[in-house]
């Protein structure tokens, strides 16, 4: 049962959503549900009641308060699973980011193998051993390399080639139907370069075009959000996960569908934080240091009292829900471990979709006995929509954490 929390006066759709501004300036909000909430309170009856003598709600909200409309971006939240009752945003703490003051989860590579032993069915006895073909891997982007990084550092013999659709990043706020069939033009370039796999870096293209994709292909297909949906789903000790992303993949409800079919009984938070792409890309321009002190606690590139300023904004309505768990649904996200990790606090624990889908990445290779051999010496290949080759080269490199020799342009002419 999905239980919502609506402002005063919402109804149908919009009882799913709660702007950003809302959450953090509202007065009035009413925690109302549809069907029983298992407590007993009848459909369309309100979950907090209403004092008749105050004519206030249980949330302490005055009757008739209205909502307070200021201009803090365009994200939003929504709440999906079990009721929770007094819900409410206030002022915004102070928290400064120190050492440690944040945890990250990956999933464990052996429960995902066998998740991947007990699903697929391409396994055969007789399947050779070892698969030397390259892993294809794309994105909007340069954030997909550190999908890449996570897979070249936990199989290190394993060969990639790397797509970056530049030229039409972002992706968030495209129509779905329109990133779809991106996929699908990247997907086909990609297989018709005998890739062994088809890795869907960008959690919008997953949330667009996985399924399709996975129809269409002859090759394995795996995306972003199911692997980080088990790693969220086993990281919460409170049920309650939050889930931060693009305006498209936040839309999409796919991570809250993902954690839910896992684990009915979690409450999932997510909200749209898109100008966190651009603060990933000002840091990398701000600063010169390898990646490892870019992302490092002690890296002062993303701790700015602007970047900070817009965390918070984006961030607090998820503290005010108190969630334990937050799923990093964008592959620039994890270069902000400091940052976000900041504002959340250390009892957060960070997940990240790059390092879950690169352990399902290795799972699934390893279930269909399609690992390199220990032997195979990797070989990376880098392609790219954009002609700002030097731009590609330079971003790139700092994330992939390695050098980038002679990214290639790919026109979008090719792709159709």
């Amino acid at each position: 049962m999905s239980h919502s929390l609506p402002l005063e006066g919402a109804s149908g759709d919009d009882a799913l959503k709660i702007p950003a501004h809302d959450a953090l300036g509202a007065a009035g909000s009413n925690c109302s549900s549809s069907g029983s909430d298992g407590r007993g309170n009848a459909a369309g009856s309100s979950s907090n009641g209403s004092d008749p003598a105050t004519g206030s709600d249980r949330c302490g909200n005055a009757a008739g308060s209205g909502r307070n409309d200021l201009e803090l971006h365009d994200s939003e939240i929504r709440d999906f699973g079990q009721s929770v009752p007094g819900f409410g945003f206030g002022a915004f703490g102070s928290d400064v980011p120190e050492a440690n003051a944040f945890k990250s989860v990956v999933p464990e590579s052996d429960a995902l193998e066998l998740d991947v032993l007990e699903t697929d069915a391409a396994l055969k006895p007789d399947a050779p051993e070892f698969d030397n073909a390259p892993i294809g891997v794309f994105d909007s982007g340069y954030g997909g390399l550190t999908v890449a990084r996570e897979i070249a550092a936990l199989m290190p013999h394993e060969s990639i080639v790397y797509f970056g659709d530049t030229a039409r990043c972002p992706y968030g706020p495209r129509d779905p139907h329109e990133v779809a069939e991106f996929v699908q033009q990247i997907g086909r370039w990609l297989t018709a370069r005998n890739v062994k796999m088809l890795v869907i870096a960008c959690n919008t293209a997953t949330a667009a075009g996985l399924e399709r994709a996975q129809q269409t292909f002859s090759v394995p297909v795996r995306g972003a959000v199911e692997p980080g949906a088990r790693a969220a789903a086993r990281a919460t000790h409170n049920g309650r996960v939050g889930v931060i992303g693009t305006k498209g993949t936040i839309e999409s409800d796919c991570y809250p569908r993902a954690i839910r079919a896992i684990d009915a009984g979690l409450t999932v938070f997510s909200i749209a934080t898109p100008r966190f792409v651009e603060i990933v890309e000002n840091g990398i321009r701000l600063s010169k240091g390898p990646i490892e002190d870019l992302t490092s606690m002690a890296s002062k590139a993303y701790i700015r009292p602007s970047f900070q300023a817009i965390a918070r904004e984006y961030l607090e309505p998820l503290r005010r829900c108190h969630v334990d768990a937050l799923v990093l649904a964008c592959t620039h996200y994890p270069l902000l471990k400091a940052l976000i990790g900041g504002v959340m606090g250390h009892k957060v624990l960070l997940v990240s979709s790059s390092e879950a889908l690169a352990h399902d990445v290795r799972a699934t290779l390893t279930a269909r006995r399609q690992t390199a051999s220990p032997d195979a010496v990797p070989v990376y290949e880098f392609y790219t929509t954009s002609e700002a080759l030097d731009d590609f080269h330079d971003f790139g490199s700092r994330v992939f954490n390695r050098p980038i020799a002679h990214p290639i342009h790919v026109s979008l002419s090719e792709l159709e």
